[in-house]
């Protein structure tokens, strides 16, 4: 395995997102939980409907936070392709057609694994209504 070295682009990019996380963090926290809960009453669209119009600034406050929680969105996946760029080349060389038959034997020895955390729903609904499952329905 190789390790690589890391350039001043990518420091920069950490940087850049890290603090475009924390910056936007707050504006999608006030709006989803300070302005939204004041504003949408659960399942009843009319007082949804008035809430927003007879607080109309309120509402344009919470689509400001949403367009710049959005903008820095943006900002941290920018950074993090920047950052993740040199991951790439590996990455491909994995997905390389003729890596996909160690990739098989690997998902063939996983195979073992499946039926003991596979649940069945019906046999589950069934054990619900009558307390047993039918033998035909049981994973062995």
């Amino acid at each position: 395995m190789t390790t690589r070295t890391i350039d001043e682009s990518q420091r920069k990019a950490a940087r850049v997102a890290g603090f475009a996380y924390l910056l936007t963090l707050p504006f999608v926290v006030v709006a989803n939980f300070a302005i939204h809960d004041r504003l949408i009453v659960a399942g009843n669209f009319a007082d949804t409907a008035r809430n927003i119009m007879a607080h109309e600034r309120l509402f344009r406050i919470s689509i400001a936070c949403d367009l710049i929680y959005c903008t820095g969105v943006v900002v941290v996946l920018t950074a993090l392709y920047v950052i993740l760029k040199p991951v790439k080349r590996s990455a491909e060389a994995l997905l390389h057609p003729k890596s996909f038959p160690s990739w098989l034997r690997r998902l063939e020895s996983w195979h073992s694994l499946i039926p003991v955390a596979h649940v069945d729903p019906t046999c589950s609904l069934i054990y619900l209504q009558s307390g047993t499952c039918p033998a035909h329905l049981r994973h062995s």
